[in-house]
């Protein structure tokens, strides 16, 4: 009875066995898992890979340092020609015909094409051709074709044609793209452009309640006044922080502020810049396929909006060196794709791929490749009177008298703005 009873105990725990060890991870063998690791880690280097091709669809990233991004982000840092024109082909089969938009190629290509020793020759056949799609002639394409289409095209779904037997007031238009750009800036930390609840985007948002009000009480767009504020007051707070802090301000203590605070001014310009050209986008999309269809009201709301970018546009080119701008927009896309291969890492865990071990040591090694880039710092010595320190007494001045702001986006569509009232230190 008892010998029965032990030899039923132990069929069934051997036929058992297997599958809770598999289960486990404890059935596999180191020599298999190994394998396992290095076919997850291909998977992370083409998600990198991807990643990257997308950030380079955004104009402020087109002149980001191809090699520095290798040199942080080891993954990458054997990237081909060949393998670019699969990602960006994949890509573009991957998306809507109508919302594709060809990467900003031009230095990544350069680059590889003197690592890889493939000549200009080389690069004008067909297995290369989709790397020279030009992003502003295709722009131009699109908007030559939608013109074309004319106001018969409209969709049902848009807001335009909801309304066409009561057209919103300009008020009531305006209203609309702030809440427009809210849900740009929302877009925005989803893709790890910006950080939920971090000061910069705190400042972002709001810059959109304040004017949001003021468009209320009859007045224009203007959320860049409201963002050049709030960083102010930022500023103003940090200054006499690190003052206290560091007793008589110590020389080496300034400059590291010094870099944060003109780093954070490039990148929160730069924010604005996107969302304000998104939102143009989809605002003309949902209400007249193109500027001529646009009501006069809708009109003047883009213009306002076009306005603002143009202000921060000047504002960069006449106070900041483009070099500073690369810099930090390439240590913003190192971040950002560090971030996502930590992300793409805990989701493989997540779905049970990974033992919790090797997610640890994983992920432990791309958060030191993101401290790393991070210690690396931003050299703001030598440039447009970048190397200031801001004068704040300018807070209280009128709602239509905007200070200008410390940065600017480096590209023409997505800008920043910068402040002038400064003291040399």
């Amino acid at each position: 009875m008892v010998g029965g009873i032990a030899l039923l105990t132990l069929v069934i725990n051997g036929s058992s066995a297997g599958p809770v060890l598999r289960w486990l991870g404890l059935a596999d063998s180191s020599e298999s898992r190994e394998k396992i690791i290095k076919a997850y880690q291909v998977l992370l280097r083409a998600e990198l890979i991807e990643s990257l091709v997308k950030l380079l669809t955004t104009e402020r990233f087109k002149d980001v340092d191809i090699a520095f991004i290798e040199n942080n982000i080891p993954l990458v840092s054997d990237l081909t020609l060949c393998q670019l024109v699969e990602t960006v082909e994949h890509l573009k089969d991957r998306t809507p015909s109508d919302k594709y938009c060809p990467p900003y190629l031009g230095n990544i290509v350069s680059h590889l094409q003197m690592k890889d020793g493939i000549t200009d020759d080389d690069m004008e056949l067909q297995t290369y051709e989709i790397l020279r799609d030009d992003p502003v002639t295709h722009a131009r394409k699109k908007r030559i074709e939608k013109r074309k289409m004319g106001r018969g095209t409209a969709r049902r779904s848009s807001i335009f044609a909801m309304m066409t037997d009561d057209p919103l007031s300009t008020k009531e238009l305006r209203l609309l793209f702030i809440s427009m750009l809210r849900a740009q800036y929302e877009k925005q930390i989803e893709e790890g452009l910006l950080t939920s609840q971090h000061g910069m985007t705190v400042a972002l948002q709001q810059s959109l309640e304040e004017a949001e009000a003021h468009v209320s009480n009859g007045g224009e767009l203007n959320d860049l006044h409201y963002l050049r504020k709030f960083h102010t007051i930022f500023l103003k707070l940090n200054k006499y922080f690190t003052k206290a802090s560091c007793g008589s301000f110590c020389r080496s203590k300034k400059n590291s502020v010094d870099e944060m605070i003109h780093k954070e001014w490039v990148l929160q310009e730069m924010a604005f810049g996107i969302a304000h050209e998104r939102a143009q986008e989809f605002f003309q999309d949902q209400l007249g396929e193109c500027d001529k269809d646009l009501s006069e009201a809708g009109k003047i709301v883009v213009a306002e909006s076009k306005k603002q970018m143009k202000e921060v546009a000047d504002d960069l080119n006449r106070n900041v060196a483009k070099e500073f701008v690369i810099i930090v927009s390439t240590h913003k896309c190192c971040e950002i794709l560090l971030n996502k291969g930590i992300k793409f890492i805990e989701s493989l865990s997540n779905n049970g791929l990974l033992k919790d071990s090797e997610t640890e040591e994983m992920v432990e090694e791309m958060v030191h490749l993101l401290n790393k880039t991070e210690k690396v710092g931003v050299n703001v010595r030598g440039k447009k009177d970048i190397h200031r320190e801001l004068d704040l007494s300018t807070l209280s001045e009128d709602v239509n008298k905007s200070p200008v702001a410390p940065f600017a986006n480096v590209n023409k569509h997505e800008k920043e703005p910068v402040m002038d009232t400064v003291e040399e230190h």
